[in-house]
């Protein structure tokens, strides 16, 4: 059987075109199995994420529910771990103690230092406690926290759209979702301000995991009323912008190194 040249040429032209075609076809399919693979691995992370974290939140709330006395009693274990063992910025301690007293000896600079880790210990002590707090009066009988000057903050309320909190890295700022339980006034006296009317600001963690564990822990004496005020430093904006007609009490931890330094 005998083909002309125009012939051969077109049907050559086919094969390519029916080769490209297949190619496209396959790339699509191996496309979509590499995607549905990462989708599956995606998945499974994100369930054995969850799982964990259900794990670690159920230890937590077991070790919380003991007397605070008992986590103050491993607050000096604490303290040593991060020192000694993990070295958690304890060079950046140090220089900032010889910024801040350049006249003191090394002794007394670590003296400082050594404080500061037994008071970090006692934090990390409180803040385990602190999630076992489901009951706002288990809080409220250990005084840990006392505000002496709320009539200032419910008399700029009163007469503002909004109030700004700026508290600092000082004390315990984790114990901030209990705020509503640290005013010690006679009960006719205290704030009538509704709970969702507090915002706690917070700026994520990078694992997510951990992120959803402290957002239980930080909230835990005002869950149960269904509590929607802590708000990600990256949605504020949005959410104070949403709520602008509502009378809003923001608290937001002021950064420890500020981006911006005076000359």
């Amino acid at each position: 059987m005998c083909f002309s040249a125009p012939f051969i040429y077109v049907f050559l032209i086919s094969c390519r075109i029916g080769k490209a075609i297949a190619c496209q076809h396959i790339e699509k399919i191996s496309y979509s199995s590499s995607l549905f693979l990462y989708l599956s691995e995606y998945a499974i992370d994100c369930r054995e994420m969850k799982i964990f974290t259900k794990l670690v939140q159920g230890f937590l709330r077991v070790i919380s529910a003991l007397p605070l006395r008992f986590h103050y009693a491993w607050a000096g274990f604490f303290a040593w771990l991060l020192r000694d063992v993990l070295h958690y910025r304890r060079d950046v301690v140090m220089i900032n103690l010889s910024r801040a007293f350049p006249d003191k000896k090394y002794k007394e600079l670590k003296r400082i230092s050594d404080a500061f880790y037994k008071h970090f210990g006692e934090v990390i002590a409180e803040t385990i406690w602190f999630g076992g707090c489901r009951n706002p009066e288990r809080l409220h009988k250990k005084h840990l926290v006392e505000y002496t000057n709320l009539d200032a903050v419910e008399a700029a309320l009163a007469v503002s759209p909004g109030v700004v909190v700026l508290n600092s890295h000082f004390g315990n700022w984790e114990l901030t979702g209990g705020c509503l339980t640290y005013d010690y006034r006679p009960e006719s006296e205290r704030s009538k301000i509704e709970v969702n009317d507090i915002i706690a600001v917070y700026k994520p963690l990078s694992s997510r995991m951990w992120d959803e564990i402290m957002r239980v822990n930080r909230c835990a004496p005002v869950l149960r009323d269904g509590y929607t005020g802590y708000v990600s430093s990256v949605n504020l904006l949005r959410f104070a912008l949403s709520h602008r007609d509502d009378k809003k009490i923001y608290i937001i931890p002021a950064d420890q190194c500020p981006q911006l330094h005076c000359e």
